[in-house]
Order: structure tokens, then sequence, then C-alpha cells
């Protein structure tokens, strides 16, 4: 199956983690650096998953640029404290801004990152078969969520719901995969 210029292919191991009767899959997109961005975006933006690749690179710089953008003072002291301990120990804010604009995003940014596009993104770490979720405002508030296989050599890719032929990248708070998730979460 080919999903604009991204490849689907069968992902049932998340059901050693959910017990759920559902067929899932992986986007795999491209190991440049923004795959965590290119997952994301695939997720929930129709004008990135409808672009070539080639718009589809333009996009991610573009939403790096308005998260460091968006990274103030004010809103580096909204990160929960764990994450803010952690990204204290490699840098503090100078380290989070550097990793929004051009490194390969570690999992200590992306609650930042899921505050500012309200998306509450669950990541499941492939190899230690972990899940861990960042939540909009600390809590379950949002209307959507995203899901994010994340493997030990830094590369991400979205999972998705296949339905009848139909891709399904955004999940509702209702979703049985996303309440067993949130009950397994680290």
């Amino acid at each position: 199956m080919n999903c604009n210029y991204f490849t689907i292919r069968e992902f049932n191991e998340i059901k050693k983690l959910v017990d759920v009767p559902d067929t899932f899959g992986i986007i795999s997109v491209p190991g440049d650096g923004d795959c965590f961005f290119h997952s994301l975006l695939y997720s929930f933006s129709s004008t990135y998953s409808d672009a070539t690749i080639t718009e589809k690179r333009d996009i991610v710089r573009k939403v790096r640029s308005y998260l460091a953008d968006e990274l103030t003072e004010e809103s580096y002291k909204k990160i929960d404290e764990h994450t803010r301990t952690a990204l204290e120990d490699e840098g503090g804010i100078n380290y989070l801004k550097d990793m929004l604009l051009k490194k390969t995003i570690e999992i200590s940014a992306i609650g930042f990152i899921a505050n500012i596009v309200r998306l509450n993104i669950f990541i499941i770490s492939y190899n230690e078969e972990d899940i861990y979720v960042t939540l909009v405002g600390g809590r379950y508030n949002s209307d959507y969520q995203s899901v994010i296989i994340y493997y030990t050599h830094n590369h991400y890719e979205s999972v998705v719901k296949i339905l009848d032929d139909e891709i399904q990248s955004v999940f509702d708070d209702n979703d049985e995969v996303i309440i067993k998730l949130r009950d397994k979460s680290v």
C-alpha cells in the first residue's frame, strides 16, 4: 500500500501491548532528521498528507521554525518539571530551541510540542515496549491523539489504523486503542 510518497506496512505487533481486534500499519517516513515531524504532521494535517515530498520537507521546516518561535521563557516554564529537569541537564531552553530548529527530536522535547499543537502524543518505544504519553496541559483534554512509534536509533514513524482501505491517523479519546495505551503508559 502506498500513501502519498510514504509506504504503509502492517504493524500488528501493537497487539502485544494492547489487545484490540483492529489492523494497524506504520507510515514509513524519511530518516532525514525530520522523521518525528513527518510522523506527527502525517497524523493530523491533510495539507501535509496531500503534499509532494518536496512540499512535505518545506512544511516541516516551517513547523520547526514556528515551534522555535513559540519557545519563550514563559512557554518553557510551562513544561512539566520532569521534562524541564531532563532538558536542563542538556542546556535548557537553548538546547530545546536548537533541537526544534535542526536536531533529531528527543522524547524530552515532545511535551512542549504537544502543548503547542494541542495534540496528545502517544510514543510507543518499539524495542522496550514502553508507552510514553505527552498530554496537552498535563492532562487528557485534547480531542485528538496521535500514535507514533520510536525506534532506538532515533527514528519515528506514524502508527495508523487500517479500516477497509481507509487509513485513520488521528484517534479520538474514546478509541479503544487510545484507552488501552493510556492505561499502559509509563
